[in-house]
C-alpha cells in the first residue's frame, strides 16, 4: 500500500439541527463576508434529476440535506442540516448521538484514486458517495465526493471531493478549476433576512482558523496511523502533556494540509473534564474544536461574558516566572449557538 499525500484541509463542516438559526447567530455576532454565503439543497437538485446518492456505509439509503457555506478565517465553513430526519443517514445519526458539532473535514488529496484504492484494501467502506450532474456515462460532466468515517483510525471523517471550494479554491494545490465551476453551478446565493444586532455586544472579526483538534481515546495509535498511511512532515511533530484543573491530558501536533493538526487524549478517562466528556457524549473519537485567531480577542472574551456564556477551563502554557507572559487559551463551547467549540489563543 502506498502512502498518501494530503495537500489541503480547505473546509470545516458542522452538522446542526437548525442551519438558519446557526447562520443567524454567525451574522449577528461576527463580521462575515456575506457575499460569500451560498445555500444548497440536495433535495432540490435531486428533483431536477441532477443529484445522485442513495448509499450509507455500503447499504442503500435515500436521504437529503441542505447547507450554507461561507468564507471564515481563510477556510470554507459549511453548516449542514439533514432534511431527512429519520435515523440511518450520516447527518441525522450524528445529531442523535451528540448534537451540533463538527461532522467532517473536506480535504484535497494529491491522488484521490489512491485513497479510494487504499480504503478498499483496508476494507474500510465508503461512508457515502454522491455526485451532481447529468446521469450519463460522461464523468467529466459530474462533480462527485467520497466520505470516509476514519474517526477510529485518524480521529476524523473525511470528505474527498473533486473540487476545492472557498478561499483556498485558487491555491496552487487546489487543482481542477473545471470541477469547481461544475460544483458552483448548483449553488445559489440566498436572499437573507435582516439581522437585528444584539445591543449588549460588538460584532467580532475572526481572522484565521489555524488549527483543527481531534479528541481520541488513544493518541499514540492515531498518530501511528497518520504516520503509517500518510506522508507527513515528521519534523513538525511536537508532543507533550499538560495538567488542567486536576485532570491530565497528552497531545501531539503536526502540520497537515496547511494548518496545525492536533491530537488530544485525556489521561483521566472518567467524566468531569472537556475531553473525556466529549469522548463519552460523542461515542468515541472526533473533532473537538478549532483554534482561531480573533482580531481582538479581549472583545471576544468580553462578549462571551456579556452573553453569560462561561468558558471551558482556561489553559496556560509558559514558564511560571515573575517576568514571563505565558501563552494562554480560552475555550468556549458554542455548539448550540455556532456549531463549534472555539479555542481562542493569545498569539
Amino acid at each position: 500500500m502506498e502512502k498518501m499525500d494530503l495537500d489541503l484541509i480547505f473546509q470545516v463542516s458542522v452538522c446542526v439541527d437548525d442551519m438558519d438559526a446557526t447562520l443567524h447567530n454567525w451574522r449577528k455576532y461576527f463580521n462575515l463576508n456575506e457575499d460569500s454565503i451560498i445555500r444548497k439543497s440536495t433535495k432540490e437538485i435531486y428533483d431536477r434529476g441532477e443529484y445522485h446518492c442513495g448509499n450509507y456505509m455500503g447499504k442503500p439509503c435515500e436521504y437529503f440535506h441542505k447547507y450554507y457555506r461561507f468564507d471564515l478565517g481563510g477556510l470554507d465553513f459549511e453548516m449542514i442540516e439533514p432534511i431527512t430526519r429519520a435515523p440511518g443517514n450520516p447527518y441525522t445519526d450524528f445529531l442523535e448521538k451528540g448534537g451540533n458539532g463538527i461532522h467532517h473535514l473536506a480535504v484535497k488529496l494529491r491522488d484521490r484514486d489512491k485513497l479510494v484504492k487504499n480504503m478498499e484494501e483496508l476494507k474500510i467502506p465508503v461512508m457515502t458517495y454522491a455526485y451532481q450532474g447529468p446521469k450519463t456515462e460522461d464523468m467529466s460532466a459530474r462533480s462527485d465526493c467520497y466520505f470516509y468515517d476514519l474517526r477510529d483510525m485518524l480521529g476524523v471523517v473525511f470528505e474527498a471531493g473533486g473540487a476545492v471550494v472557498g478561499p483556498l479554491a485558487t491555491d496552487p494545490r487546489a487543482g481542477d478549476q473545471a470541477a469547481l465551476a461544475r460544483l458552483n453551478s448548483y449553488a445559489a446565493r440566498p436572499e437573507l433576512p435582516k439581522v437585528e444586532l444584539d445591543d449588549r455586544v460588538e460584532k467580532m472579526d475572526l481572522d484565521l482558523i489555524y488549527q483543527v483538534s481531534v479528541c481520541v481515546s488513544n493518541m499514540d495509535a492515531v498518530l501511528h496511523n497518520w504516520k503509517k498511511y500518510f506522508n507527513i512532515d515528521e519534523r513538525t511533530i511536537t508532543c507533550g502533556n499538560s495538567k488542567e484543573y486536576g485532570w491530565d491530558q497528552k497531545y501531539c501536533r503536526f502540520d497537515l494540509g496547511g494548518i496545525d493538526f492536533e491530537i488530544i487524549e485525556p489521561l483521566d478517562k472518567g467524566p468531569g473534564n472537556p475531553y473525556s466528556d466529549f469522548l463519552i457524549e460523542n461515542g468515541g473519537n472526533g473533532v473537538h474544536h478549532i483554534g482561531v485567531k480573533f482580531r481582538d480577542r479581549e472583545k471576544f472574551v468580553q462578549n462571551m461574558e456579556k452573553l453569560e456564556i462561561l468558558p471551558l477551563p482556561r489553559t496556560y502554557q509558559g514558564a511560571a516566572l515573575p517576568d514571563s507572559v505565558p501563552q494562554d487559551s480560552y475555550f468556549y463551547d458554542l455548539r448550540d449557538m455556532l456549531g463549534v467549540i472555539l479555542k481562542a489563543e493569545k498569539m
